[in-house]
């Protein structure tokens, strides 16, 4: 199975101006004395850099707690919004992505937009991109089974300048790599492209389209995330079979249901179903959601909460499971500009916008928010732009063997790959039609 994520921030200005050192916010000021405090506790150890930036250290590892939540949180508010806009499509993104490059980007603002942005992302008054900068290391951390890269990258116009406080916390926190681009150029877009296809093998090409990158562009910040693992308990491929998966309107399509038989992790409750599978390397895994109803999806989703997800997650088991699970392939586009302003954070697209810590006085406002997701799923495993699995294969001890409880995934579900060790949801989604 495969998926790519990758989140794109564009920012215009109106005029190019020289940054003003003395426009730094307290909260800017605040996180580069953290930065160095943390350098001043790191230099004693060696620490190895993987690919996106330097390994996790000792003293932030506490720090990842105040990023999950928000992260979470976000991404089931993002998910109802997009899911309500689009009640008949399929949909699938990545929080993890969405999350970090807006965090990023809040790093720039400032007064009412840097309030709004701190609102709806859900991120805490402070230590926000401390706790982000080491969730990212956490997920960059070598695994021999399974591969999961977070990458973060910013393009400047020549010739524009900016604060060094912020081009400071986006290199140190993040590990973005900053760079130099004429946006005033029609291929400018092409770099940019290139890199996304190098960080995602491939999986998302052309995220920039011709005609976006214009003479007011001024910043790029971009996000990548990659998974590719096996299921720690494979499908069987032989017993892969054409099945009915039920529409929503009643009718049903005949779609490869694969077939899995073992100690699944399990829980039941509330007319729903969760099932979760685990890759190789534990550390990530894939949860489903099924409703036990046809046309239950929609009140499952409006119920849905960082809270609730834990709680049944906690409370699953590994249980005699025959489950049947359709095999995917979906490719996901979306402007989020819409999404994110319902959410709150619409002051920071439009005139009122100040992203003053970016560059000094220059007005400059958020143009677009692109995302694009790939996901594929089959009888092996995944291959992804961001994801999280964990898998627990108990059997029952002690008398009599526990039949199988058969499930079967052939209606419209919720899902999401969650990274075990952070609780992070890296990707989430729903399955309307598996064609």
């Amino acid at each position: 199975m495969q998926r790519s994520s990758l989140f794109l921030l564009l920012l215009s200005m109106a005029c190019s101006q020289r940054a003003n050192p003395d426009s730094m916010s307290e909260a800017v000021a605040m996180e580069r004395e953290a930065l160095e405090a943390d350098k001043a506790k790191e230099r004693p150890q060696a620490l190895s850099t993987p690919k996106a930036g330097p390994s996790l250290g000792p003293s932030l590892d506490g720090a990842i707690a105040k990023a999950v939540p928000a992260s979470n949180r976000l991404g089931l508010d993002l998910h109802r919004t997009l899911a309500a806009s689009k009640p008949n499509e399929n949909l699938f993104f990545s929080p993890a992505s969405v999350a970090v490059a807006l965090t990023m980007t809040s790093a720039g603002a400032a007064g009412d937009t840097l309030t709004a942005m701190r609102s709806t992302l859900h991120l805490p008054e402070a230590g926000a991109h401390e706790s982000f900068g080491a969730m990212i290391r956490s997920w960059n951390q070598p695994n021999q089974a399974h591969e999961l890269s977070v990458a973060n990258r910013v393009w400047l116009q020549a010739g524009f300048e900016v604060l060094e406080p912020f081009s400071t916390l986006l290199t140190e926190r993040y590990g973005a790599g900053i760079g130099r681009a004429d946006f005033n150029d029609p291929s400018a877009n092409q770099p940019i492209n290139q890199w996304v296809e190098q960080q995602t093998n491939s999986r998302i090409t052309d995220l920039i389209p011709d005609g976006v990158l214009d003479g007011d562009t001024r910043v790029v910040l971009t996000n990548a995330v990659y998974f590719k693992g096996t299921w720690k308990i494979q499908f069987d491929k032989d017993k892969t079979r054409p099945s009915p998966f039920w529409l929503l309107d009643g009718s049903s399509v005949d779609t490869p249901m694969m077939t899995l038989t073992g100690a699944v992790t399990s829980h039941h409750e509330q007319g729903v179903t969760l099932i979760a599978l685990p890759y190789d390397g534990d550390g990530v895994e894939m949860v489903a959601l099924i409703p036990s109803e046809r046309d239950g999806l929609s009140p499952l989703e409006s119920a849905l909460s960082p809270e609730l997800l834990d709680q049944w997650l906690t409370s699953a088991r590994p249980r005699p499971v025959e489950l049947y699970f359709p095999r995917l392939r979906l490719e996901t586009s979306e402007s989020l500009i819409q999404p994110m302003t319902e959410l709150g954070m619409g002051i920071a697209m439009g005139d009122s916008a100040d992203f003053s810590n970016i560059s000094g006085g220059s007005p400059m406002q958020i143009d677009e928010i692109l995302h694009k997701a790939f996901l594929e799923l089959d009888e092996e495993g995944t291959e992804a732009a961001a994801a999280t699995a964990v898998v627990v294969g108990v059997r029952s001890a002690g008398g009599a063997p526990e039949p199988p409880t058969v499930v079967r995934a052939d209606r419209p579900f919720w899902m999401g790959l969650r990274d075990q060790q952070t609780g992070a949801w890296l990707f989430m989604g729903r399955i309307l039609d598996p064609r």
